[in-house]
């Protein structure tokens, strides 16, 4: 989902019209614009974790921290959207994600499952799966499992056949740890002027499977996807957010992103 003391940011640009593709940068730019500059098919994995159009402000889990950090952010965030439009800008941006990408992951939000179903069947489905510490109901079933819909051009593509391309995942289901998957990241998220960044491990367990060279995440939000992309050594990585709130949080997360050694190489 997507979030000043601003001062000296080089990982933050804007875009021009025509100036060619520019990699290892967060663009402050609406997202279907930028994509739309992007070729066919030049993008080996595209990440997207969209507003889910819930109302974010007065939704019971994240509400009291968007309404806490909105401050110069709520003109950029649109969370209530008519459905009919909401559904038809989805499949707008989800289209050039796909004419671009070789890989598209959507992190969609259980209430948008079927709707990104009408839009275009996936091509699969990965579980990122909370485990319970308490009473299980059927709300707390709802907040554990978290849907990612997968659109490649085929199957084989996708889990790495024919032998080489080496992008297979090893589970459909990717369990999130009962504690913060990085020691800094709770202290990090305090700083961040997002309400509600996206958890560090999933994205580094998509990121050490598929071992993308390229890398898109349209709905940058506060950059923790660009980070990890950063930090993990993908060569190449490109991302838009058009709200100016969150190129703070960009800047502390690229500035602070070192590229370190992994068992698993990503390229």
């Amino acid at each position: 989902m997507n979030r000043s003391g601003l001062h000296s940011m080089p990982n933050v640009v804007e875009i021009k019209p025509g100036a060619g593709l520019k990699w290892n940068e967060i663009r402050c730019i609406d997202a279907l614009e930028g994509i739309r500059e992007i070729p066919d098919k030049c993008i080996d994995l595209g990440f997207a974790d969209p507003p889910f159009n819930i109302d974010l402000e007065s939704n019971v889990n994240n509400g009291k921290a968007f309404s806490e950090k909105k401050e110069g952010t709520i003109s950029y965030y649109d969370d209530l959207l008519d459905p009919v439009e909401y559904e038809a800008w989805c499949g707008k941006w989800l289209s050039e994600m796909i004419r671009t990408c070789q890989k598209v992951i959507v992190y969609c939000g259980n209430v948008n499952v079927p709707m990104f179903h009408r839009i275009r069947e996936p091509l699969d489905e990965i579980v990122y799966f909370t485990k319970f510490n308490t009473i299980i109901t059927s709300c707390a079933w709802a907040g554990r499992y978290r849907p990612l819909l997968v659109y490649a051009s085929d199957k084989n593509s996708f889990l790495g056949r024919p032998p080489g391309e080496n992008c297979k995942f090893d589970t459909n289901v990717i369990v999130k740890s009962r504690q913060f998957f990085d020691k800094s990241e709770e202290r990090d998220r305090k700083v961040l002027r997002h309400p509600c960044p996206i958890d560090r491990e999933l994205i580094h367990a998509i990121l050490v499977q598929m071992k993308p060279r390229s890398f898109l995440d349209p709905f940058a939000g506060s950059g923790t996807t660009l980070y990890m992309a950063k930090k993990l050594g993908v060569e190449k990585w490109i991302g838009f957010e058009k709200n100016p709130a969150y190129r703070a949080d960009h800047e502390f997360l690229l500035n602070k992103a070192k590229r370190v050694a992994v068992q698993s190489k990503l390229v």
